[in-house]
């Protein structure tokens, strides 16, 4: 924001004292023997979502990125029978950074897991609005865990505001196939329109994306074999995985 904003002395501010947080991150809270971020205070178990944190925010020594994230995955799948647990910071980073890195069809398993704690128990005790946690001991209605809707829109769906054009008038198109789905339908009510977007199965490797790009925007349309921009309008593509 500095850097946008042209304010040089607070930027060079700024940059130093990322730059110290770094460092005591690495040295309080990173085992390099475990490969593994355990917090201040340790717990007995890893932890994914700490670990999660630290993928999401770029801060795990590059040599330690790919053996870090494969701990993760496994241990969701294999230890952790498609669950997670953690707060508004890593359940966010867990629901952006792992759909962002080949695993949104792993995260739709940890959403529909109807035995606690998830998503799915939620929903299978009744619930019709996100708690403020993973059971129904304060308030019923709370975003604190919300980002289970951005995995929806942007990561299954594929609704996506350019970061570097901001406002919705350059959309992304990046959606993710869900194997257990048959359909995903979407819409969001731009300041230039209604942006809409949805797929459908039509076989085990073969779908069909489609939707509609508000007038005077354009998006950049990213699917598993290519990736091309397009004008406003109606958009159709045939998938095949």
């Amino acid at each position: 924001m500095a850097d946008k904003l042209g304010k040089n002395k607070d930027k060079k501010r700024l940059e130093n004292q990322l730059k110290s947080i770094h460092q005591g991150i690495q040295k309080y809270a990173f085992n390099a023997e475990k490969v593994e971020y355990s917090g201040l205070k340790p717990f007995p178990e890893f932890l994914p979502v700490v670990n999660i944190l630290a993928l999401d925010y770029g801060i795990v020594p590059e040599k330690y990125r790919a053996q870090l994230e494969k701990r993760v995955v496994e241990n969701i799948v294999e230890e952790k029978d498609y669950h997670l647990w953690g707060g508004i910071f890593s359940i966010h980073s867990a629901f952006e950074y792992l759909p962002k890195n080949g695993y949104a069809n792993i995260m739709h398993k940890v959403v529909v897991n109807e035995e606690w704690p998830s998503f799915g128990w939620m929903i299978k005790e009744g619930a019709t609005t996100l708690p403020e946690g993973y059971k129904f001991t304060s308030s019923d209605m709370h975003h604190f865990m919300g980002a289970v809707d951005n995995f929806f829109y942007r990561h299954i769906v594929g609704i996506n505001a350019d970061e570097s054009h901001p406002g919705f008038q350059n959309i992304i198109l990046k959606p993710n196939f869900i194997k257990s789905m048959e359909f995903a339908k979407a819409s969001y009510n731009s300041i230039h329109g209604e942006i809409k977007a949805e797929w459908k199965k039509i076989d085990e490797n073969t779908y069909e994306y489609y939707g509609e790009v508000p007038p005077n925007c354009e998006a950049k349309v990213v699917l598993p074999s290519k990736t091309e921009t397009i004008k406003s309008g109606a958009f159709k593509y045939v998938v095949n995985l």
